[in-house]
């Protein structure tokens, strides 16, 4: 079964109809055969039964007539027709009476007269007269004709069968040329198509009947993946040509910096690595300038990160201005760039190439219409003098470009092994105040304000001390401007916020004291004002301190940077339920318009419009002024920073109801300014729980 349908379909056609047409003949032959043969022998037994039966009448005569010579010539004469070939006549007692040959041999048993295997056949007859049996006659018949007319029989018929047969191959050749030589041509075109790929072959048709049908369909179906294969073939092209887009969209991107466009450090590695093999190779040194704009976190901070981010690429243009076409800039991230200067000759090289990026970031930048000045601060190493590791360079031009911060910004600082001890002391800080936010060893402590109408605490501000292992206690100046710079400003004001609500309700809790907190925040704070808001939120929540015992400070520069966003800030904080006061009003350009813009609970006065009011009339009447001021507005008073007892009294007769300084109480911890508290109490005679006006 496996070699047949291994076959192919020409061969199997062939064989197909062949078999059928002979298991057709030889069923029609061996049907026609049997049929004759059937017909022979029902004839030839016809004709010995009638031949038979004219003999026993002839015989009957004879026998009772006793005439044996008329038996004799009977079974003579009647022994010459229908295959008989012996007779005998016997009386009716079994005695023999004639016999016809003379000599015969002994009578065999009658065959089935049915079956085919036969020779010759014994018959045997009763004589009957007048319905009395006288006799029996016995013939003997032989089927030699018969024998030999299926002799003829079969050999016609396998002659036949051969020449049907003949016809039948060649007629079942022609079906399977017919038939097969369509598919076969399908087949080598399909092959061809498979090997060769090309889709454009077809094949030839020559009919209307299924065969043609199919290669109709095998054409359509040859022009349909030829047009698809066309399209994708097209689509292929196009997409390696975006895949090769995007590919060097990817290496760009990779090795560029998004905002400025500028290479980034994976092009900084091999540009350095580049320029290293070729000094090592020439015997030449090359320099590593670390770039770092000055007062560029101010800017962020003031104008958003949108005016920030448009500062930078105007400062990226700037400085890839400034430079030699060979020379290589990148920006390292934030506000920090980095240029390779090649073939450097002396130190003075240096400084030519850093007097010209100085030079152009001495004029004003119009960013967002709005105009800015920036500084830049260098930091240079050389290679291989100062290290022959990109590492190594950046970390020492890092060290040189922070002396030129501290040396007045804006300028140029070459590396010296001597500047890495003051580095080290800096980066030693910022390590510290991160693990002092860590251990808590920041501490709060609190500068009482005084109603000087009722002579009650009308509050506390909450200021905060660092207490340095080794430099001891250090002042928020000491640490708070640097914690500005390396980003952790934002985590102490938190810390401060947080810690200075849960003192406030555990004096509500634990002694009953209702003592008001103020904090002051960062202006950074306003550039995220819904966040802000949702943490002072989560902190009362947390202490489940009552949002009116909390005031929240900030200083009038927040008004002149964005009034918007302040304005923002102080809706959402009294929203919450949280009192908003203005920080050091008067101590900088502060326009008076902008209080109108959003509702202050409080405004701080700084020190600077009443220091001299004690002696000065003028600064009386400024003071008594800004106190209307202040009423017309709704808004509460505190006098901060006052030193002078006599400051006080005078403060006091003007009207100005809530006052704050040395004169009055030092910060203090929150043990010294618990005591401080009841001694006040006590010193004023309170002798009940007292409540803050």
């Amino acid at each position: 079964m496996t070699r047949l349908q291994n076959l192919n379909i020409s061969v199997k056609l062939t064989l197909i109809t062949v078999a059928a047409s002979t298991v057709a003949l030889l069923c029609v032959l061996v049907a026609f055969v049997v049929q004759d043969l059937r017909l022979v022998k029902r004839i030839k037994a016809e004709q010995v039964e009638s031949q038979l039966s004219i003999l026993t009448g002839n015989l009957a005569n004879a026998l009772v007539q006793n005439d044996l010579h008329t038996v004799d010539y009977l079974l003579k004469n009647g022994t010459s027709v229908h295959g008989i070939i012996a007779a005998s006549v016997y009386d009716r007692n079994g005695g023999l009476l004639s016999q016809y040959p003379v000599v015969a041999g002994k009578l065999t048993p009658l065959p089935n007269p049915e079956g085919f295997e036969f020779s010759s056949v014994n018959y045997s007859r009763p004589i009957i007269w007048r319905g009395s049996e006288v006799g029996r006659l016995e013939v003997e018949v032989s089927y030699a004709d018969i024998e030999l007319r299926s002799v003829y029989m079969g050999a016609y018929s396998a002659l036949a069968f051969l020449f049907a047969l003949a016809i039948a191959a060649l007629v079942a050749w022609l079906v399977q040329k017919i038939v097969s030589q369509p598919l076969l041509q399908l087949h080598r075109l399909s092959r061809a198509v498979m090997e060769t790929g090309n889709y454009s072959l077809r094949a030839e048709v020559r009919s209307s009947d299924e065969l043609g049908q199919l290669g109709e369909a095998f054409n359509q179906m040859l022009n349909q993946i030829e047009q698809r294969d066309l399209m994708m073939e097209r689509q292929v092209v196009q997409r390696t040509r975006e895949l090769q887009k995007l590919a060097e969209e990817f290496r760009y991107r990779a090795l560029h910096d998004t905002l400025t466009g500028l290479p980034n450090r994976a092009l900084l590695n091999e540009e350095f690595n580049r320029a290293a093999a070729h000094a090592r190779r020439a015997g030449k040194q090359f320099a590593v300038l670390l770039l770092d704009l000055d007062n560029f976190k101010h800017i962020n901070d003031t104008y958003g990160h949108e005016v920030g981010d448009e500062l930078l690429k105007t400062t990226a243009n700037k400085i890839r201005s400034a430079l030699r076409a060979e020379d290589i800039v990148c920006r390292l991230g934030g506000d920090e760039f980095i240029v390779l200067i090649e073939s450097v000759q002396n130190i003075e090289h240096i400084q030519t190439v850093a007097d010209g990026l100085l030079q152009a970031m001495q004029d004003e930048f119009s960013v967002a219409n709005r105009r800015v000045t920036i500084g830049l601060s260098i930091g240079a190493a050389v290679f291989p003098m100062h290290g022959t590791d990109l590492n190594e360079l950046k970390r020492n031009a890092d060290v040189a470009m922070y002396c030129a911060k501290e040396a007045g910004k804006n300028r140029l600082a070459i590396y010296d092994p001597a500047m890495g001890t003051a580095n080290l002391n800096k980066h030693r800080l910022h390590h510290e105040l991160k693990l002092a936010l860590q251990r808590r060893e920041l501490e709060l402590y609190f500068q009482p304000q005084v109603n000087l109408e009722t002579n009650q605490v009308a509050g506390c501000e909450v200021l905060v001390r660092w207490h340095h292992h080794k430099r001891g206690l250090m002042l928020p100046g000491d640490f708070l401007s640097f914690a500005e710079e390396s980003g952790l400003l934002k985590a102490i004001d938190l810390l401060v916020l947080r810690e200075a609500c849960q003192q406030c309700q555990t004096w509500r809790l634990e002694f009953g004291l209702s003592v008001p907190v103020s904090v002051n925040i960062a202006n950074l704070h306003f550039l995220a004002v819904a966040e802000f808001a949702q943490e002072v939120s989560a902190i009362l929540r947390e202490t489940e301190l009552p949002p009116s015992m909390l005031t929240i400070e900030f200083s009038g520069a927040a008004l002149l940077q964005d009034s918007s966003a302040a304005g923002e800030l102080v809706k959402a904080l009294r929203e919450l339920g949280v009192k908003v006061a203005l920080d050091g009003f008067g101590a900088s350009l502060f326009a008076v318009s902008h209080l109108h813009e959003i509702q202050l609970d409080c405004i701080k006065l700084d020190p600077c419009l009443y220091r001299g009011i004690v002696q000065d009339p003028d600064a009386r009447r400024m003071a008594k002024g800004l106190v209307a001021f202040t009423r017309e507005l709704g808004m509460n008073l505190v006098v901060e920073g006052v030193e002078q007892e006599e400051q006080l009294q005078v403060l006091r007769s003007l009207g100005c109801s809530v006052a704050q300084g040395f004169a009055l109480a030092s910060p203090m911890s929150h043990a010294s300014f618990l005591r401080w508290v009841r001694h006040f109490h006590r010193a004023n005679a309170f002798n009940k729980e007292f409540e803050v006006g």
